[in-house]
């Protein structure tokens, strides 16, 4: 949707409890490092430019690609972020502290939710997750990963075009990254009812849902040929946001060849893909 005279893209989701979880959760990773906000952006730009952003077209979803960012990030080395999932919150509470109050109807409403959605099937869920940002540093202190956000959105594209395994692993944010299908349980098949797990993006917290079982045998190849068409193009020097999208965005200057992370001409929240060099690269699972 698009509001009118603003034209701001937005989505509107209603009697949707669990989405507020999800957003909070993501809301919370952004706030971990200043860096995930902008590479998420990017990433979301350029899949939209390339047209592989688009559920009822079988491609992925905004959602599911910052599940794989923050995957990425879980898992790069250094590690950028934590497993907010797997640390111990002492409060006990899924909520920061301005929401704590709101917690016992948000869960109420989320239950009856499931209730209504699944009758009661096999669905997996579960919301947990620690918001005690001390808490959090005191359980996450890695070391300084000194790449910027062009250096991280071209791991980015090496992971997914290299490292991650389509066949074998799952994006899982919840387990810190990547883990294999086995683990979960899915297969590499196609069901009759559409549960495709050809791509496989686990939802953190509704754990029977694949992100990537909107993906078809052609939307699939289709999908995993931009990943590695980016990744080749960001072993090139120099290469711009521009080339990477394949057409220039619209009111986006050239983002030039500044030095530093910003950049001569570089649009507020838009990386420059940097150059391949040693220690840029993603650990793979």
């Amino acid at each position: 949707h698009a509001h009118t005279r603003t034209h701001n893209q937005c989505d509107i989701s209603l009697s949707n409890a669990l989405a507020l979880r999800n957003s909070a959760l993501l809301r919370f990773y952004s706030d971990l490092d200043p860096r995930v906000r902008p590479l998420a952006l990017a990433v979301k730009l350029w899949a939209s430019r390339r047209g592989i952003n688009d559920p009822p077209s079988q491609t992925l979803s905004s959602y599911a690609y910052v599940l794989l960012v923050v995957a990425y990030l879980q898992q790069v080395s250094p590690p950028i972020l934590p497993n907010l999932q797997q640390i111990a919150n002492p409060s006990s509470s899924m909520f920061t502290s301005d929401d704590r109050d709101g917690r016992a109807a948000l869960d109420k409403a989320i239950d009856a939710e499931i209730r209504h959605q699944h009758g009661g099937s096999d669905c997996k869920i579960d919301t947990f997750f620690c918001a005690d940002l001390p808490s959090v540093r005191t359980a996450f202190a890695p070391k300084k990963n000194p790449l910027g956000v062009g250096g991280l959105l071209r791991g980015f594209f090496w992971w997914l075009a290299r490292d991650f395994k389509q066949k074998t692993h799952v994006a899982s944010v919840r387990l810190g990254g990547v883990v294999n299908r086995s683990e979960l349980g899915w297969v590499l098949e196609v069901d009759p009812g559409r549960t495709a797990h050809l791509f496989c993006i686990e939802d953190p917290f509704e754990l029977t849902h694949n992100l990537g079982r909107v993906l078809s045998l052609r939307t699939l190849e289709r999908v995993l040929n931009e990943f590695e068409r980016a990744a080749g193009l960001c072993d090139e020097p120099h290469v711009s946001f521009e080339q990477l999208c394949g057409t220039r965005p619209p009111n986006v200057p050239s983002l030039g060849r500044g030095g530093g992370r910003g950049g001569a001409g570089r649009p507020r929240g838009v990386p420059r893909a940097e150059s391949r060099g040693r220690g840029a690269r993603g650990r793979g699972p």
